[in-house]
């Protein structure tokens, strides 16, 4: 018994010491020290030293480093400083004109399901991945995208249609734009219909069909696969099998483009990809194993940006009637007539304020809050000296809320994009970044616009969206504040969103 007083008695006197030891090379940047890790709950009495709950000390800070002095933020949490940065010009500094200084750190590794790819890497080994990719993202393939995102859209509206009760038509806006980007991603990335509304059985050799092996592997399957050794997989085991399946599908998909190489009927992103990278020389070009790896990486990323946005975005049209009915005379005025078959990027151009509808919802809900990079040297940040592999967060949510940057910045305002309006707002530059910036901005990001653009423009063109008789939501400026339920998956998106369709008198 007293031996293990004395031992609690040692490390209760060790581990602060450690931490404030660990702390000393960040002492002189403004923050927070917590001895224990972000934990779900709050803890009585050791709640401010441990971090439990929303209370957190640190936390607090965090959702108010928009407004830290000299835009650096340090945040200790056992005994590691992380910093995280919210002033537009430092972004620009790391993320632009010191670009090779800041790379990606091993946070990503966790992507590295089949390997590395596009995300993960750095330097040569990035270069390679992009010299690859860049093809398949050009902007003359991009008419496919639009074409097939309105046709998902119909097949979306036929099912929600069949849930209409008398009541009306409310559904779950977060599930059913999965649902539908799902299905645009798997038609689009891969020419392949993965069965969303059209369910389907395995065919054998499988057990399991691509869309729920997608489904289980984008969700708990990345933290199975990406983080666990492969022998604990069999204490998961359908995330196991989910994990197994998706790679098969998606060799078996890659197999097929190698073995249809000169197709040239095909435009989906994998024919595209396939096609490019065979176009290499053996030294720049993937491995089969990259490319399943990629492939991954870009169903994920589209997959999750273009629902999340497109949830929020139901959420704001919802809130701010104005916005709707201005955006549905757009629409009314360039969709009403055109079949499916018919449109272009030229149509996506021509709808000027659903884009900065999009655009403003990236601005007020990034996809993601933070953009991750690592010091590779000793180095300065603004006026503070910052340790070699010292993690950096360029804050997106912060900066994109902070009123210096964005006057009014807690109202859902699309016309603050709008050159032609009285309420635009000429963007500082770097203060806007919802797919990071420079070179390593993300790759799919003019494929995340036009996807959520055409498909948030037929859902209004078709319905007016409303709130739910009995659903309460807070005035669309507080919903950071807690009126609406957030879930980390990859993306921030809005937990059980409902809205109610109401459809419209052709």
């Amino acid at each position: 018994m007293l031996t293990s007083l004395l031992v609690v008695g040692v490390l209760i006197v060790i581990i602060p010491l450690y931490i404030w030891w660990k702390r000393m090379p960040y002492a002189h940047i403004p923050g927070v020290t917590q001895l224990g890790p972000f934990l779900p709950i709050k803890l009585p009495l050791v709640n401010k030293y441990m971090g439990g709950g929303a209370e957190s000390p640190a936390l607090e800070q965090l959702f108010r480093s928009g407004f830290v002095k000299d835009g650096v933020l340090r945040i200790t949490a056992c005994g590691v400083s992380r910093l995280f940065i919210s002033d537009p010009d430092l972004i620009k500094d790391i993320a632009l004109t010191r670009a090779k200084l800041f790379p990606k750190p091993p946070v990503y590794d966790i992507l590295n399901i089949w390997g590395e790819n596009i995300v993960s890497t750095n330097d040569s080994a990035w270069k390679k991945h992009r010299v690859v990719a860049d093809p398949a993202f050009a902007e003359n393939h991009m008419n496919y995208l639009v074409k097939e995102s309105a046709k998902c859209i119909n097949l979306s509206i036929n099912r929600m249609e069949k849930s209409r009760s008398a009541f009306g038509l409310v559904i779950n806006a977060t599930e059913e734009m999965q649902d539908v980007t799902l299905d645009i991603i798997g038609k689009v990335a891969f020419g392949y219909d993965l069965g969303v509304f059209a369910p389907k059985d395995p065919v054998q050799p499988h057990k399991m069909t691509f869309e729920n092996a997608l489904k289980l592997t984008m969700t708990l399957g990345i933290l199975v696969g990406g983080v666990l050794p492969k022998w604990a997989r069999r204490f998961f085991p359908q995330t196991d099998i989910a994990l197994n399946e998706t790679e098969l599908y998606m060799r078996e998909l890659i197999k097929y483009r190698m073995d249809n190489l000169y197709d040239t009927g095909k435009h989906d992103l994998l024919s595209l990809l396939v096609s490019s990278n065979a176009e290499q020389i053996k030294e720049t070009s993937l491995t089969d194993q990259e490319l399943v790896s990629d492939v991954f990486i870009f169903l994920v990323a589209g997959h999750e940006t273009s629902a999340t946005t497109l949830s929020w975005m139901l959420y704001e049209l919802m809130l701010n009637k104005h916005v709707q009915d201005k955006m549905y005379e757009e629409v009314k005025t360039v969709l009403s007539g055109l079949k499916f078959d018919e449109l272009t990027v030229d149509t996506y151009e021509k709808l000027t304020y659903t884009k900065c509808a999009v655009t403003e919802t990236l601005r007020k809900h990034p996809p993601v809050s933070g953009v991750p990079k690592m010091t590779r040297t000793d180095t300065t940040i603004g006026k503070y000296l910052v340790p070699k592999n010292t993690e950096i967060y360029l804050d997106v949510a912060q900066v994109q809320k902070n009123e210096k940057y964005w006057p009014d910045a807690k109202t859902f305002k699309p016309e603050r994009f709008d050159p032609e309006s009285s309420e635009y707002h000429k963007v500082k530059s770097c203060s806007f970044l919802p797919f990071s910036l420079g070179q390593r901005k993300c790759i799919g990001s003019k494929f995340s616009e036009i996807e959520t653009a055409i498909l948030i423009a037929y859902i209004v063109l078709n319905y007016e969206i409303n709130n739910p008789k009995g659903d309460v939501y807070m005035n669309s400026k507080e919903v950071l504040q807690g009126d609406i339920r957030t879930e980390s998956r990859i993306t921030q998106s809005p937990l059980g969103l409902r809205v109610e369709l109401k459809k419209r008198q052709a």
